[in-house]
This record gives C-alpha cells, structure tokens and sequence, in this order.
C-alpha cells in the first residue's frame, strides 16, 4: 500500500498498538496530495512530481516498516512487499532529484511502479489467509495496477490529463488506506478486549 494494509494488520514488538495509526496518516496525507492537485491544477510538473515523490516516499516506508513487523505473514510475500516499497522509495527520488522530466517520463516511471506495486499486493492478499482487511488490500491492489496499466499504455497523454489521472488516484488509494486503518483500528479493539 504503497503502504500494504494486509502484511500490517498483525503486527510484532513495539509497533503492535500504532501500524493502523501509520496506515492512517499515509492515507491522510496522500488523500491530502490528491486535493492539492485538485486545487492547483495549473501548477507545474515540478509541483506534481514533488508531491508524487512525497508521497511514494511515504508508502514505501510504511510498506516497508509493516513488511518487517508482520511476523506472521509469510516470509515470500513480505520480501515482495519490502521490494515494491523499496522501489517506491527509490522511484519517489528519483522524482526529487529530477522533477523536471518530460510528462511522459513521469507518467512512465510512475505507470511502471504503480502496476508493478498492484501486482505484488494483489499477490499478497490473494496468498495469505483470509482476513477482515484483505478484499481492501485486493481493491488497493486493483486500484493500483488499473491506473498504473493507464499511465504504461498512454504516457504521451498531455500533462492535464496526467495530474487528473494522478489525482484520482491519490485520492481513491488515500481513501482505501483512511478507510482500511480505520478497520484495522476497530479489529485491534475487538480483539483487545
């Protein structure tokens, strides 16, 4: 997902309590870039890929600190996870360094990521055993390879398309995530008391 919520719903050692706090904060804020997109539309591509590189840089680590203290998820899909949030670090840096790039260099980079991150979600939660979280890992991960297959196939789409594309989907994963700790939250008090 950019952070997967399904290897962060349980948890070992100290970050047992606060995972679907970080879920819920990587969800906020990318909601949060999705609207600042929306509100300046007109700004330029160094603005989209600063707040596209903020935001994979976010998500990766959270994938990659939930793959890491899910103890009991198997220890293939969390390698995949800690990749794909690797990848997304690395791709968010890229971002940062050279955010000047040509709209279809962008649009390409990200629509390479976002496929290849829905693929190993979608894997991930299709693998494991079933649980309360994991049809909001699969929609996540749909969401994800859907929009990402978009940007793969069409990177020459002009930059007004690019950041509605780009909006859309920081606010439906930002929405997912909000939503999935949120349900994360809930189980961990049921299952507290």
């Amino acid at each position: 997902m950019t952070a997967d919520v399904r290897t962060m719903e349980e948890p070992t050692g100290a970050l047992r309590d606060s995972t679907w706090a970080l879920v819920l904060i990587a969800g906020i804020v990318t909601a949060a870039c999705g609207l600042a997109l929306a509100f300046w539309p007109e700004e330029t591509l160094r603005i989209v890929a600063v707040i596209v590189a903020v935001q994979l840089l976010l998500t990766g680590l959270v994938s990659v600190v939930g793959a890491v203290a899910a103890g009991s998820v198997d220890r293939g899909v969390r390698t995949l996870v800690v990749l794909s949030g690797i990848l997304s670090i690395l791709v968010g840096l890229v971002l940062l360094r050279a955010p000047q790039q040509t709209v279809v260099v962008v649009a390409l980079l990200l629509g390479l990521y976002w496929v290849l991150k829905g693929l190993v979600e979608l894997v991930a939660a299709l693998t494991t055993d079933a649980s309360p979280h994991r049809w909001w890992s699969v929609a996540i991960a749909l969401f994800t390879t859907a929009v990402g297959t978009f940007l793969v196939l069409r990177p020459e789409a002009s930059f007004a398309l690019l950041v509605i594309v780009v909006q859309v989907w920081l606010l439906g994963y930002g929405f997912i995530m909000i939503v999935s700790a949120l349900s994360m939250r809930s189980a961990a008090r049921r299952a507290g008391s």
